[in-house]
């Protein structure tokens, strides 16, 4: 009796070395499928055809283009002169400001848009300030606004006075206006449609009918140039050199059996501990492919894609197999140098660089307005003692659009609201005796994402019916 437990035990051990004995032969038999399955794909990969490399190319100074051995991007802060879009653009059937819009009101000191702190704040964050602007702005003087309410034509028309009244009231509440001083408009049409609506526009795109309803319901505010007059901001801006990357790609010699091709671009970060990609193209070999590509890496829509800090741009290519296998090219590796130029300035109190925007083009339109050329006339009037235009200075024009309506008519307009502010400019500065108009360039962009939204909101598409003005004083 006294042996039984010692029994117990030991057969208790006999199946406990019986189950670890089973568990490493299955371990070996594991770790043998995956030096077979390894081994076979790594002599599959030795063996094919498929060979993938990528190179990097950009024009040089001939217009050539060559290998690239160095990326170089810029940073610089300009003083921007922005108009206020005296609209305020309301949600479907609501009267309620949109949460979208600042409404922590106070005295607003426009001159905080100048600190380079908000350079680096997206486009639109100076117009969601449009009701403490204007409502400072009339607290500290005694002028008068008028509001006007509109709707998309198919809301109710009560929405006309109710929209109004809520701008009407944010300012008596918030920031003591008179009544008196802010009158309510009677409707423009009997829809409450806007007078300039762009319901009438013609469009040939279903999803576009939204579109258009968004940019009528809304308030527009009405006042003299005091109050609507724009304001300076700090913007921050970079350019690239080169402006344009192409990838031109090689797969060896048998092309028949790729199935995928991916593009890869990262930047790691300084402390290695994370990286950035910057760019992912993936192409279906079977539904055709491109044997270059080309990144604009210094349009707008882009920028937020551009590398960031003094480490390397890896660039690899990988392709990937009817039988699911990959293959990767050896890694290239582009220098990036990065120049802060925010701070440089030339003798007195001229900038390097000034930008002007002119906003609001009627939808189709490209003839200037007389709040066009007040903004205009300020380039003439702040020109005192060369501040803004000096001698030497080249000058840009842009003419942009939004991405309604076709490509080629976007094009055109955009071109056309170009050369229609040149002519103007010309003409204002033509006083000037070393005023040099065959340094004044005319560009059209066509259809823009100035605000990096994809034209996520009526005012989004608005502000992207400009012109912009950019004096380089910097030569």
């Amino acid at each position: 009796m006294i042996y039984y437990p010692i029994s117990i035990i030991e057969r208790f051990l006999m199946i406990v070395n019986t189950k670890i004995i089973v568990q490493q032969r299955m371990l070996c038999i594991l770790l043998w499928c995956c030096v077979f399955i390894t081994g076979s794909e790594l002599y599959a990969q030795s063996n094919s055809k498929i060979k993938p490399k990528v190179g990097v190319l950009s024009f040089d100074e001939n217009n050539n283009k060559s290998p690239t051995f160095k990326f170089i991007r810029k940073i610089e802060n300009k003083k921007v002169y922005l108009p206020m879009l005296t609209m305020i653009f309301f949600e479907k059937n609501s009267a309620e400001i949109p949460v979208r819009y600042n409404t922590d009101y106070g005295i607003f000191n426009e001159n905080s848009f100048l600190d380079p702190v908000y350079a680096t704040k997206p486009p639109m964050y100076a117009y969601y300030q449009i009701l403490n602007v204007i409502g400072t702005r009339l607290k500290m003087s005694k002028q008068n606004v008028r509001l006007l309410g509109c709707t998309d034509g198919k809301e109710d028309i009560s929405l006309v006075k109710s929209r109004a009244e809520t701008v009407k009231s944010y300012w008596i509440k918030n920031y003591g206006v008179e009544a008196s001083r802010i009158e309510i408009m009677a409707q423009a049409q009997k829809n409450g449609l806007p007078p300039d609506s762009t319901r009438s526009r013609p469009t040939n795109k279903p999803d576009e009918t939204e579109l258009i309803d968004q940019e009528n319901r809304r308030v527009e505010i009405y006042g003299d140039w005091e109050i609507v007059k724009p304001i300076m901001v700090t913007k921050g801006d970079t350019t690239t050199s080169p402006p344009d990357l192409f990838f031109d790609y090689d797969f060896g010699i048998d092309t028949s059996n790729i199935l995928k091709v991916e593009l890869i671009v990262q930047q790691p970060h300084p402390d290695g501990k994370a990286t950035d990609e910057l760019l992912l193209k993936t192409y279906n070999f079977t539904d055709g492919f491109e044997p270059e590509f080309k990144w604009e890496v210094n349009k707008p829509e882009n920028r937020d894609r551009q590398p960031k800090y003094e480490t390397d741009m890896l660039i690899t290519l990988v392709v990937t197999d009817k039988e699911r296998r990959r293959y990767e090219s050896e890694q290239v590796a582009i220098p990036v140098e990065q120049k802060d130029d925010t701070k440089t300035k030339v003798v007195g109190k001229s900038e390097k660089i000034v930008e002007f925007d002119l906003i609001l083009f009627d939808y189709g339109k490209d003839n200037l307005t007389a709040s066009h050329k007040k903004i205009i006339d300020i380039i003439k009037n702040e020109n005192t003692n060369n501040e803004l235009y000096d001698f030497g200075a080249s000058v840009k024009i842009t003419g942009y659009s939004d991405n309604t309506g076709n490509l080629v008519s976007n094009q055109t307009r955009s071109e056309r609201r170009a050369i229609s502010v040149s002519k103007y400019f010309k003409e204002t500065l033509s006083y000037l005796r070393y005023f040099d108009a065959s340094r004044v360039l005319e560009l059209g962009s066509g259809a823009t994402d100035l605000n990096r939204d994809q034209f996520g909101s009526p005012e989004s598409r608005m502000y992207c019916r400009t012109v912009r003005i950019r004096i380089d004083n910097s030569n």
